[in-house]
């Protein structure tokens, strides 16, 4: 569902840094880009001015590295974020949150929207996974899914119009489990019927394989010991006979990344829920998630969209731990889950996540998929 882009958009305003002189501050959809201004004191770019995005989590090759100043030569590596440098990652600048890089456009007549990644050869950040995250997998395609969830600040008058849901963005390991009846696959559990997966192997269409030698890895055994594949498989012969029924959820703890939320054993909640293509609107997946015996991530309010509030409620503590800083909201609209389309004229699922500035710029953070 999460399209990474380097893409060509319209600067909305820019303004002077407030405690720096010689930085500007670009205002690009929601967000922010510090950005240098020329020598002789005067904005970059203007506001209007059609230019070339790169968000976080972009990796740059080491030609633009150096074509845009941000290659150490005594080094041999680049001078953002990564053991490479080679990274742009949110970074606090005298007081402002900056989040991403602005760049004048690579070539003449480039059209906004226009997405330049792979002609640059930029490509999206993909964390490396430990080995205690890693497992034996199969491949079954009916497992796949592909599931990811855009950012607020891409389209921030996206729920404008909107009752919305907004739950605690819980910084865990996104675990997808799908009951296919009928599959009977030794490899599989709840009878050869049931598949567990990670988010990142479950692109790929890989599942983890019910074998001695996955009883530890922390995806297998917090499912297991949850019941969650019996269960699964009881409420949908019950509920929805035939279909395929998928629930995704955050196992999370200490030891699955670097915030654990005072839990010394992992844990797990869900927050979505699909039945055969279809996904459940708010009721109907917390009645199911109710139904299933599996707690959900929690909720912090429902009501008309209140872009102001959404500010407030990405940050501050966690409702787990008041020690845990919180990762961020996420805010999915009341009603159908049919894919929309958006001011961008792309198609998404109402459901956007926003993280908190804390959690951007914190240091030693880990990203496992």
């Amino acid at each position: 569902m999460s399209a990474f882009r380097v893409a060509v958009l319209p600067l909305d305003a820019v303004e002077h840094h407030p405690k720096a002189d010689r930085l500007s501050l670009c205002r690009i959809r929601g967000f922010t880009a510090v950005v240098a201004k020329n020598p002789d004191g005067s904005h970059r770019f203007a506001p209007g001015e059609g230019v070339l995005y790169v968000p976080e989590g972009a990796v740059l090759p080491e030609n633009l590295l150096r074509e845009h100043g941000y290659w150490n030569e005594a080094l041999g590596i680049g001078k953002l974020a990564g053991p490479l440098g080679n990274r742009v990652s949110a970074i606090e600048l005298r007081g402002v949150l900056s989040q991403g890089l602005v760049w004048a456009l690579p070539s003449p007549g480039a059209a906004v929207g226009e997405d330049f990644a792979e002609r640059l050869g930029i490509t999206k950040y993909v964390p490396e996974i430990p080995p205690e995250l890693l497992g034996q997998v199969a491949v079954c395609m009916h497992a796949k899914m592909g599931y990811d969830i855009e950012g607020f600040l891409n389209y921030p008058t996206f729920f404008d119009n909107d009752e919305v849901a907004i739950t605690e963005k819980i910084h865990g390991i996104c675990t997808q489990v799908s009951f296919v009846p009928g599959l009977n696959d030794p490899d599989l559990f709840g009878g050869g019927d049931v598949a567990i997966t990670s988010k990142g192997l479950g692109d790929q269409g890989l599942v983890f394989k019910n074998v001695p030698e996955n009883a530890d890895n922390p995806y297998v055994r917090t499912v297991l010991d949850s019941d969650l594949p019996v269960r699964l498989r009881a409420w949908a012969e019950r509920n929805v006979p035939g279909e395929k029924v998928a629930v995704v959820s955050e196992i999370f703890g200490r030891g699955i990344q670097d915030l654990h939320y005072g839990a010394g054993t992992p844990i797990i909640r869900g927050f979505d829920v699909r039945v055969g293509r279809t996904w459940l609107d708010e009721d109907d997946k917390v009645a199911a998630l109710a139904d299933l015996g599996l707690e959900r991530v929690p909720l912090l309010y429902r009501g008309r969209f209140d872009r102001a509030l959404a500010d407030e409620l990405r940050s501050g503590w966690t409702t787990f731990d008041g020690a845990n800083i919180r990762e961020g909201i996420v805010i999915t609209a009341i009603g159908s889950q049919e894919k929309r389309i958006t001011d961008l004229e792309t198609f998404i699922r109402p459901v956007l996540k926003y993280h908190s500035p804390a959690y951007l710029t914190r240091k030693g953070g880990t990203e496992y998929r």
